[in-house]
């Protein structure tokens, strides 16, 4: 039997809470949107912090970037990666070291494809905004998109048994999970992220995209956020290899008192939509400009941008 709102809500509050949602360093924040000329002062700052000089250097020297020498010098690294890239890591970093503190409560779950995913959707958010007319506010839209998928580890924490019930069934689909979550739980991740969230007193522009990223026009006036949010998912749902069906063979193979809600192969990866035409989402052509001429181009820079999308998540990860 599920739990009741009020249980769901005191169970979601007794969560750990993430300091990194509302202070990241704003002094690292105005360099980052500086000129160029300001590379040595925005290395400067990086080197202060060990995790970001690591995670800074691991990237540019990711195939992604294709130097044939490796870069040591955080100011070269800064030089050849941009202040854009530069601020997204500087935004990603801390809220990836805080969310790692839940993941122990699943250690058979699949948390590098998250990473990737939750990042991934989280540049895609924001590439998709920027062929829009409407603008985000400040960083609200690569965050929601970073952490779209906060609900589950929320979950994990604060419904730690029905959370590793449903991880057993091993939902393949999206949809499943959250029609599992409903049922065992009685909130789905993307219910018990926005309330998390908003116990952090996190603003809408980030909670509405969260809360209604399956159903972006419910999200009011964040409304292309939320469905930014929405096509990002499939666009990087469109990129996890599709799972081989058994042979003939190996379903003969299987006991047939083996309950197949207890097994998986390998470490459980939390589904995301699967869309290979994610082109032809209503969502998407709400977000886009009326122009449609101009959305020809956008449709093949966003193709560019997705297909370089892997070898920029090994720098990251």
């Amino acid at each position: 039997m599920p739990f009741s709102d009020a249980e769901i809500r005191k169970s979601i509050e007794s969560c750990p809470r993430l300091g990194s949602l509302r202070r990241i360093n704003s002094t690292f924040q105005d360099l980052a949107t500086a000129d160029q000329d300001y590379t040595g002062q925005i290395a400067e700052i990086i080197r202060r912090d060990p995790s970001l000089t690591a995670r800074l250097l691991q990237m540019v020297n990711s195939v992604f970037f294709g130097f044939t020498e490796k870069v040591n010098s955080v100011q070269d690294a800064v030089f050849y990666l941009g202040t854009k890239q530069i601020r997204q890591m500087a935004l990603a970093t801390p809220v990836l070291e805080d969310l790692q503190r839940f993941t122990d409560k699943a250690p058979d779950v699949d948390w590098n494809s998250f990473w990737r995913q939750s990042i991934g959707c989280a540049i895609m958010t924001r590439e998709l905004l920027s062929y829009s007319e409407h603008s985000a506010q400040g960083d609200s839209d690569y965050v929601s998109g970073l952490i779209h998928g906060v609900g589950h580890l929320v979950a994990l924490y604060a419904f730690t048994p029905e959370m590793h019930r449903i991880i057993r069934m091993a939902p393949s689909t999206e949809q499943e999970m959250l029609t599992l979550q409903q049922e065992i739980i009685g909130w789905d991740h993307t219910m018990i992220a926005a309330h998390y969230l908003m116990s952090h007193n996190i603003p809408a522009e980030v909670t509405h995209p969260v809360r209604h990223q399956n159903e972006p026009m419910l999200a009011s006036e964040f409304r292309a956020e939320a469905a930014a949010v929405y096509v990002a998912k499939r666009m990087i749902g469109s990129l996890e290899p599709k799972k081989e069906e058994n042979s003939d063979e190996e379903t003969t193979a299987t006991s047939d008192t083996e309950e197949a809600s207890d097994v998986h192969s390998g470490p459980f990866k939390i589904p995301m939509p699967n869309m290979p035409y994610w082109e032809e989402c209503p969502e998407l052509h709400f977000i886009l400009k009326a122009d449609t001429d101009a959305n020809a181009f956008t449709l093949t820079s966003l193709r560019y941008s997705l297909n370089q999308l892997p070898d920029m998540l090994r720098g990251y990860l």
